[in-house]
């Protein structure tokens, strides 16, 4: 049987007979003309005639194999089970689609089609990975592809050198994470092997896309190589988490800026860098009206708190603002009142407590207490060694850099962007 996993016959062509249009499930209603639809691929008919037992042993891919070969220093056999052959024939398909896309306007993204172009690279540079090639080299099989196909395809002759363009950018940022993403990938693949289940779990595979940039389904091929499977409900859950706080962050810049142009009580935060506790009083909130500096904040209310002083630090330099809680100062067991501490921010000389009241309710004049999460001194730790290091690299580079930092609990960033020069270096020069 074609197409059932038996090696001796391979679909060539197919017919698809059309007469009928579908309803719902058990209706089906002829059609004013009856078609046929003829499948035939234009790599199958080339295996054909040049009587090849492969797609990639044809003239459409051996250049690109051939190429690649050359500058890996690796021989291809054009063998099914060897890993070596796969990744000639896995990046050889992929710079086709790559070469074609891009050219047609797509370009890496995090979002929609570019994604899938990130995905589609991001995944030939990992069988890079399988041939040696720790530097950026797909984007010089873009004039092979261009040599095969740009008679026919005359678009790709003439974007030839932007496409190479944006497949070389992207590699080389790839590159950067990518040796390291495989070590942490190696190491959660080592505890699934040893656990019952063989299972990556989701925190690995979420960590290895957010921090490393590695989609989901490379690290699901990565995994079933090793007979391992991924997690992906949890990965899933901790997906959904890192959206809902985009969403709160997009909500609170909207926020900020209506709320550019308002005057807003001053808040004491002279005791951020020496106390992670402080007494403080609530003297208003922030909410989709604005300011109010009147009434209630009941249980379940998404507000910004205002305090008179506080020991929270809120987002600034790169510095994601602090978490904790804040709640009710008095004695009385009864008033438990208890806000949520997402984020902080700062607008002019006032501080916002962004977040929810969990328990209780909270009232204008009301002491309460401040309390920042635990979790503030590895910020702060993270904070320092952005600027350790970007102290490093200025007095390495000698060169006009802009830093971008992003600090958080877990990890720092330290984006560089200068676009006269390209730089390498050595880590272990950093120190």
């Amino acid at each position: 049987r074609v197409n059932a996993g038996c090696a001796r016959y391979i679909e060539l062509w197919n017919l698809v007979f059309i007469q009928f249009n579908r309803l719902g499930e058990d209706k089906l209603v002829p059609l004013s003309a009856r078609y046929v639809d003829t499948g035939a691929g234009l790599e199958r008919i080339v295996a054909v005639l040049q009587n090849k037992k492969s797609n990639y042993d044809t003239d459409l891919f051996m250049p690109i194999i051939n190429y690649t070969s050359n500058i890996t220093g690796h021989k291809y056999t054009s063998k099914l089970g060897s890993k070596t052959d796969n990744a000639f024939r896995v990046i050889a398909d992929h710079i086709r689609s790559l070469v074609f896309a891009i050219t047609d306007g797509a370009i890496p993204s995090n979002e929609g089609r570019g994604y899938v172009i990130r995905r589609i690279l991001r995944r030939a540079s990992r069988f890079g990975r399988e041939l040696g090639m720790h530097e950026p080299f797909i984007y010089k099989l873009v004039p092979v592809v261009v040599d095969c196909l740009g008679d026919a395809f005359g678009e790709i002759t003439e974007r030839a050198d932007y496409v190479s363009t944006v497949i070389e950018s992207e590699e080389t940022g790839f590159g950067r994470t990518l040796d390291r993403g495989i070590e942490i990938f190696n190491t959660a693949a080592k505890r699934a092997q040893q656990s019952i289940k063989k299972i990556i779990n989701g925190e690995d595979a979420f960590q290895l896309y957010d921090t490393y940039g590695f989609p989901l389904d490379l690290t699901e091929l990565m995994a079933q190589e090793r007979n391992l499977k991924v997690d992906t409900a949890k990965f899933d859950e901790l997906m959904e988490a890192q959206r809902q706080r985009a969403r709160a962050a997009q909500k609170n810049d909207s926020l900020m800026a209506a709320l550019a142009n308002t005057e807003l009580p001053v808040t004491e935060d002279a005791h951020k860098y020496d106390t992670d506790n402080y007494d403080s009083k609530l003297i208003g909130w922030l909410d989709d009206g604005g300011f109010n500096d009147q009434g209630r904040i009941e249980t379940g209310a998404e507000v910004g708190i205002i305090l008179d002083r506080t020991c929270f630090y809120a987002e600034a330099g790169g510095q994601v603002g602090d978490c904790g809680i804040i709640k009710s100062a008095t004695a009385d067991k009864s008033d438990n009142a208890q806000f949520i501490v997402e984020s902080t921010a700062k607008i002019a000389n006032c501080i916002i407590h962004q977040g929810k009241v969990v328990e209780g309710s909270f009232s204008i004049g009301q002491n309460v207490k401040a309390i920042i999460s635990k979790d503030r001194a590895a910020t702060k730790k993270n904070h320092t060694a952005t600027h350790l290091l970007q102290w490093a690299l200025l007095l390495m580079l000698s060169l006009p850099f802009c830093f971008s930092p992003n600090i958080e609990t877990k990890n720092l960033k330290l984006k560089t962007k200068n676009h006269n020069s390209k730089f390498r270096f050595n880590c272990e020069k950093i120190g």
